[in-house]
């Protein structure tokens, strides 16, 4: 009924008629589409506003820049570059259309680097039409001249995803997230959106201007974002950085900043750092904001971007070690980041940091948050939740520990919460697969004997409780070994 109806419908209308319809159809849905969006046409009669703008605002603005030869631009020039080419050779075949299309597209391409994006996509198609005519004419059927032509395209499309698409780990991509798979949150701050809701931030919010975007789709409309990153708002911007006077009458209460200007400019007027990640910082007004949250997230010492001989230094002094501690916690609840949870852990283990095994256990569940799979961490947890008698917390974190990276004293230790739950097979599985690593392992022998004597196989036990004195005679375990014997 569909495709009859459709055919009934193109039956009075000739090709061109059929095509023009079209575009007034689509037309017609992309003008509807801007009425319906809140700004839509604004966003129209702003690109205007802002081409040829003599404004000094614009004329320090990078992406108001014209399109330059480094390197992350390349591959615009390349794509433009071909093009035009392809246009040249092909001229007589050119659509006059597909000409008024690019001029101006590639004009903004050339005057303004932020325009180059926009640019490419339209002109992307265009290229591609061109050389289709290009090799269907009659003096271009050799296949040596098609076969440089896919060369060169083949060759500019490899260079631009080595460029955009790097391996993980490589200098292009330090965070180890590709581009495309993930967010690389060494750019974008998702930790600060989650910080943010954690402590209820309340008031006003001044944040930076490149992350407007990104606050808008985690926090409204639960919380006004300040500003976007919208070139009519830049000389407003600009007074608030430069003219103190223009700051007040905007009530802000907390500020997501990220250049070095708009944290000094907060830090002069008494503000306290409360977040930090490599991204951003989060400050708070202390005559607006809740002492509690101050006392719980203020930073003193910490820093993401500092080196680890540095963070060591801080967590192995006992006058900073706790409260530096208490900031790298803050910090990996809301970030992933394992060189620090190595510091964590690294801290948490000694004993001149000032904290019951209570905060202890409370700074590590606060790192788990965003470093779930972390295996030191979970060791770490599991070890102390085991020295407070709690067995039963305890082995979540070990069981999932074993399972990411297996390690002797992290066995050992799921053992023993085993014992203690009294799942005696389990305890004696564990045992069994660390004197499979080692036969000689005294701790790992102690466990075994006790895992059978639960089972009743007194007799295995003893002999096992015997060996193990054998082999660490003044161990950790000797003294209840012995107890055990005197018992038969």
């Amino acid at each position: 009924l569909f495709k009859g109806k459709l055919q009934q419908w193109q039956e009075p209308f000739n090709p061109t008629t059929r095509k023009v319809t079209l575009l007034w159809l689509w037309f017609g849905v992309a003008l509807g589409a801007g009425l319906i969006k809140p700004g839509g046409l604004e966003l129209h009669r702003s690109v205007f506003a802002t081409i040829g703008n003599t404004d000094f605002i614009y004329g320090i603005t990078g992406e108001f820049l014209p399109t330059s030869w480094e390197a992350a631009f390349i591959p615009f020039w390349v794509l433009l570059g071909f093009t035009v080419a392809a246009m040249l050779i092909n001229w007589r075949r050119v659509d006059v259309t597909h000409l008024f299309l690019l001029l101006p597209f590639v004009y903004l391409g050339l005057r303004y680097n932020r325009g180059v994006a926009v640019c490419a996509i339209v002109i992307a198609p265009l290229c591609v039409c061109s050389l289709q005519q290009l090799f269907q004419r009659p003096g271009l059927q050799s296949k040596a001249i098609k076969l440089c032509f896919l060369l060169a395209i083949t060759a500019a499309l490899c260079w631009t995803v080595y460029i955009k698409l790097p391996e993980k780990g490589t200098h292009l991509d330090p965070s180890g997230v590709r581009t495309g798979l993930g967010i690389n949150r060494a750019f974008l701050p998702i930790g600060v959106t989650e910080y943010i809701k954690t402590a209820n931030l309340q008031g006003n919010m001044f944040n930076t201007d490149r992350f407007g975007g990104l606050l808008s789709f985690y926090l409204y409309p639960e919380r006004r974002i300040f500003h976007y990153n919208h070139p009519l708002l830049f000389r407003d911007i600009y007074e608030y950085l430069h003219n103190p006077g223009a700051r007040d009458k905007w009530e802000h209460s907390y500020a997501i900043v990220a250049k070095p200007l708009e944290v000094k400019m907060f830090e002069n007027k008494g503000w306290v750092r409360v977040y930090h990640d490599p991204a951003v910082m989060v400050l708070v007004d202390p005559r607006q904001t809740d002492r509690r949250i101050i006392e719980k997230y203020a930073i003193r010492y910490f820093n993401p971007l500092m080196s680890l001989d540095q963070a060591r230094r801080y967590s192995r002094t006992p006058q900073f070690a706790r409260e530096f501690l208490r900031e790298v916690a803050n910090y990996l609840q809301f970030n992933e980041d394992p060189r620090f949870c190595l510091i964590l852990v690294e801290g948490v283990s000694g004993d001149h940091v000032g904290l019951d095994e209570q905060g202890k256990v409370s700074l590590l569940t606060a790192a788990l948050d965003s470093n779930p799979d972390h295996d030191a961490l979970l060791n770490n947890l599991g070890l102390l939740l085991l020295r407070q008698g709690n067995a039963l917390a305890a082995k979540a974190p070990l069981e999932r520990a074993q399972q990411l990276n297996f390690s002797r004293t992290g066995a050992l230790n799921l053992g023993f919460v085993y014992l203690e739950l009294r799942t005696f097979e389990q305890a004696a599985a564990v045992f069994d697969q660390l004197l499979k690593n080692d036969a000689k392992d005294a701790d790992a022998i102690f466990g075994l004997a006790l895992a059978l004597r639960g089972q009743n196989r007194h007799q295995q036990a003893l002999g096992l409780f015997e060996k193990y004195l054998q082999l660490a005679p003044q161990g950790r375990f000797a003294q209840r070994a012995r107890g055990f014997i005197s018992e038969k």
